[in-house]
C-alpha cells in the first residue's frame, strides 16, 4: 500500500480509534467489576473489622498497618477480617514496631509503641578514670567514659571529680539518634598551711622543697600531696594531703621528734637478768633510746655480784657497752653423823665435816655411807650469812621403814597394809590340852621383827587374770583351784610390774628351787598368818580370828552355814552367812587389823614348806621362812566348807600338795630385805 495514500491513512486511524475505545471499555468494565466486588466484601465481612489503637498520639498520627499472616484488609486504623485470625504490624518512625493478633472475637485492640533507644557517649577533657557520672541527680557510673542506651528526651548530667569543679550539663536525646559529647573540666586549687615545733622545718611537696615552716601556700592544685618535713637531729615527718572540691583548705600541725639512739649491751656471764630503766632488756641487740638523758642500766644473775652502770647518748648515736660480772660466795658447813663421804654437784670432796666456800647458786650435797640410805641436800648459800648443815643418817632398814605407807594398792589393784611386828615374840599352834588340838600343831617360839605389807583380801580371779591373761568368771571371786607354784610365779610377776625383786628361784622345768627373802612379792609366811589371826592387835593370843567364845559372831565369815543346807553334809546350826558357796572377797566384816577373810571363805596357801616333824630346838625363831623347797606347803584358814570347831581355830593347819576348790592365796612383802 502506498503510504502516502491518504485513504490508506485515513482507514487506519479510524481503526486505531476504534481498538483505543474497545480498551477503555474494558478497563472501565474491570473497575466496575472490582468496586463491586470489593463492596460485597465489605457488605460481607465489615461486621468483622477490629479497630487497633496505637498510643502514644505521635506514634499514632504517623502509623502504618499491614497484614504480614492472615487474610484481613486496613481501612484507616480498622482491620477487616475475611478469615477468623489475622497478623497485624503496627509501625511508626522513630519507634520500634510491635505485632499483634487479631480474632473475629475482639472489637478494639491497644498497641503501645515504644521509642527507639538512643545511645549516649559523654567524655571528658583532659579524661579522668575516676569521673562520678550523675543522671537526673542519681549516681550512674564512676569511670573515665559513659556509654549507655537510654529513653529520648531532656536528661541532666553532673559531671564531679574529687579534684576539678562540678559541671552540670543538659542534653536533648532524640529518638533513634548517637549522641556524642565531650564536657570540659577546670581543676580547683586551694590553700596548704603547715606549722611545726620547732619552727624552722624544711618542707617539700611531691618531692621538691618549697620552703620552711611557718608554711602558708595559696593557688595549690587539687590532687594528692606528698609532703616530708626534715630537721636535723630529728626523725622525719611524712604525711599525705589531698586536695578537693570538697575540701580545698589543709592546715596541718607537726611535732618533731628528736631522733633516737641505740645502744648494744654485752653481758658476761649470759642469762641473766638485764634491765634498761627498769625495763626488761635483750643483750647483744639494738635498743632504743631517747638522746641527750641518763639511762639506767643493771645486770644481775644469780650467783654473781649486781653491777649498774648509766649511759647519756646524743642524737643518733650508736654505742656499745660490755658488763662482766664477779662470782659471789658465802660460807658452808656440812657435818653428818656417822662422818660419811660428801659429793658436792656429784664431784668428790672428801668425808665430813667440811667447811666450804662456794657460788651462791644452787648446789647438790650427797652424803654416802655403806649400809646407810644415801642423802641429798639442795642449798644455796648466802653471801651475808654463815650456812650449817647438820644431817643424821639413817641405815637402809631405818629409811625403809620411815617411807612405807600405812597401805598402797599394787599394779594389779590389790590393797595391802603395813604391819610392824617390832620383835614380837609368840608361840605358834597349840598346847595338847587345848580342844581340837591336832598332833601337826607344834609349839613353836617365834618372833617377828621385820615390818611386813599383807593383803587387806585374798587374790581374786580378776587380779590373777592380769597375769595369766585369762577371763575367769567371776571376777570378783578368790582365786581358787590353783598350785602352790602357780601362786608363787604371780608373785613373781606382780613384784616385775613394780620393778622388785622377785622372791622365787625357779629351775628350767618351772619348779621352784627356793627363795629369797627381798622386798617382792611372795605368799604370806605361816607365822605372819598366826600372828595376825591370833595376837596382833588384840591383848593376848586367841583361839579363834573373833576371840575365844564357840559362838561364831554374826558376818564373822563364810562357813557352812544354813544357806549351804543340801550342798554340804554338814553345816552349822543357826548360823547363816548367805552364801552356800564362795563369796566375792571382802564380803563379810573385816577383823581388827582391817583385813578380810581370815576366817572363812576360802582356805590360803602359806608361803612355809609343811613339815609334821617337831622343831628341832626349842630356841625362837626369827621371821622363819621355812625350808627352800619340799613337796607340799602350809595351808592355814578356815573356808566355805568349814562346819567343825576344831577347824576354826586360826592355829589349824594342813599340809596340801595339789589345787583345791577351796584354797586360795593372800600375797605380802617386806618393807626392806635381808641384806639390811
Amino acid at each position: 500500500m502506498n503510504e502516502s495514500d491518504p485513504i490508506s491513512s485515513e482507514i487506519e486511524q479510524s481503526i486505531h480509534r476504534a481498538q483505543r475505545g474497545s480498551a477503555l471499555k474494558m478497563a472501565a468494565a474491570a473497575a466496575i467489576f472490582l468496586g463491586i466486588l470489593i463492596a460485597v466484601i465489605l457488605l460481607l465481612y465489615y461486621p468483622r473489622a477490629v479497630t487497633v489503637e496505637v498510643i502514644p498520639e505521635e506514634a499514632k498520627e504517623l502509623a502504618n498497618y499491614s497484614i504480614p499472616d492472615g487474610r484481613a484488609i486496613f481501612i484507616f486504623n480498622r482491620a477487616v477480617l475475611i478469615g477468623d485470625q489475622a497478623t497485624a504490624e503496627i509501625s511508626a518512625p522513630g519507634y520500634i514496631s510491635e505485632t499483634v493478633r487479631l480474632s473475629t472475637d475482639q472489637k478494639f485492640v491497644n498497641v503501645e509503641l515504644s521509642p527507639l533507644p538512643v545511645r549516649m557517649v559523654l567524655t571528658t577533657e583532659p579524661a579522668l578514670p575516676d569521673i562520678e557520672w550523675s543522671l537526673n541527680g542519681i549516681p550512674t557510673y564512676r569511670g573515665e567514659t559513659l556509654d549507655l542506651e537510654t529513653d529520648p528526651g531532656a536528661l541532666v548530667v553532673d559531671v564531679n571529680h574529687p579534684y576539678y569543679r562540678p559541671e552540670t550539663v543538659e542534653i536533648e536525646l532524640p529518638k533513634g539518634k548517637t549522641v556524642e559529647q565531650t564536657i570540659e573540666l577546670t581543676r580547683i586549687s586551694g590553700r596548704l598551711s603547715l606549722n611545726s615545733f620547732p619552727e624552722g622545718v624544711s618542707v617539700s611537696i611531691n618531692g621538691e622543697t618549697r620552703g620552711q615552716t611557718p608554711l602558708v601556700l595559696d593557688g595549690i592544685e587539687g590532687g594528692v600531696l606528698d609532703i616530708e618535713l626534715k630537721l636535723k637531729d630529728h626523725l622525719p615527718v611524712r604525711d599525705r594531703i589531698s586536695i578537693t572540691n570538697k575540701n580545698n583548705q589543709a592546715l596541718r600541725d607537726y611535732i618533731m621528734q628528736i631522733q633516737s639512739a641505740s645502744l648494744e649491751i654485752n653481758v658476761s656471764p649470759a642469762n641473766g637478768d638485764l634491765t634498761v630503766n627498769g625495763s626488761s632488756a635483750k643483750p647483744a641487740s639494738s635498743i632504743s633510746l631517747p638522746p641527750g638523758v641518763e639511762h639506767l642500766i643493771r645486770y644481775q644473775k644469780k650467783g654473781y655480784m649486781p653491777q649498774n652502770a648509766s649511759v647519756v647518748l646524743a642524737p643518733g648515736e650508736n654505742k656499745s657497752v660490755k658488763i662482766e660480772l664477779a662470782e659471789e660466795k658465802g660460807q658452808i658447813t656440812i657435818r653428818s653423823s656417822p662422818p660419811a663421804t660428801l659429793l658436792l654437784d656429784d664431784r668428790k670432796v672428801g668425808m665430813t665435816p667440811q667447811v666450804l666456800e662456794l657460788q651462791t647458786v644452787e648446789h647438790t650435797a650427797k652424803l654416802v655411807l655403806a649400809g646407810y640410805r644415801e642423802l641429798a641436800i639442795r642449798f644455796t648459800p648466802d653471801a651475808n650469812f654463815p650456812l650449817l648443815i647438820e644431817k643424821t643418817l639413817q641405815t637402809e632398814k631405818e629409811a625403809s621403814i620411815a617411807e612405807a605407807k600405812p597401805q598402797v594398792t599394787s599394779s594389779a589393784g590389790i590393797k595391802v597394809r603395813l604391819f610392824k611386828p617390832g620383835g614380837v615374840r609368840f608361840t605358834m599352834g597349840a598346847p595338847p590340852e587345848e580342844p581340837g588340838q591336832r598332833a601337826n600343831e607344834f609349839l613353836r617360839s617365834t618372833v617377828l621383827e621385820k615390818p611386813f605389807y599383807a593383803g587387806v583380801t585374798e587374790v581374786t580371779n580378776q587380779q590373777f587374770d592380769k597375769f595369766s591373761g585369762e577371763k575367769t568368771p567371776g571376777p570378783s571371786l578368790p582365786k581358787t583351784n590353783l598350785s602352790w607354784s602357780d601362786a608363787a610365779r604371780f608373785c613373781n610377776w606382780l613384784s616385775s610390774q613394780e620393778k622388785l625383786d622377785p622372791v622365787y628361784r625357779f629351775d628350767s622345768s618351772g619348779n621352784v628351787i627356793g627363795h629369797a627373802q627381798g622386798t617382792g612379792y611372795r605368799l604370806i609366811s605361816e607365822a605372819e598368818w598366826e600372828w595376825l589371826a591370833r595376837l596382833a592387835g588384840r591383848p593376848r593370843m586367841f583361839r579363834f580370828l573373833w576371840g575365844d567364845s564357840l559362838e561364831i559372831p554374826e558376818k564373822a565369815g563364810n562357813f557352812a552355814d544354813e544357806s549351804a543346807k543340801g550342798v554340804l553334809s554338814r553345816i552349822i546350826p543357826d548360823y547363816n552367812d548367805g552364801f552356800p558357796g564362795i563369796s566375792p572377797a571382802g564380803s563379810f566384816l573385816a577383823d581388827i587389823n582391817g583385813l578380810h577373810d581370815m576366817a572363812g571363805n576360802v582356805s590360803e596357801w602359806m608361803h612355809d614348806v609343811y613339815l609334821l616333824a617337831p622343831p628341832a630346838s626349842a630356841a625362837a625363831r626369827v621371821d622363819p621362812m621355812g625350808l627352800q623347797r619340799g613337796s607340799s606347803h602350809v595351808v592355814k584358814g578356815s573356808n566355805f566348807r568349814t562346819a567343825r570347831v576344831s577347824e576354826m581355830r586360826s592355829s589349824f593347819r594342813e599340809g596340801v600338795s595339789g589345787p583345791r576348790d577351796d584354797v586360795g592365796f593372800r600375797v605380802a612383802r617386806y618393807v626392806y630385805g635381808e641384806e639390811q
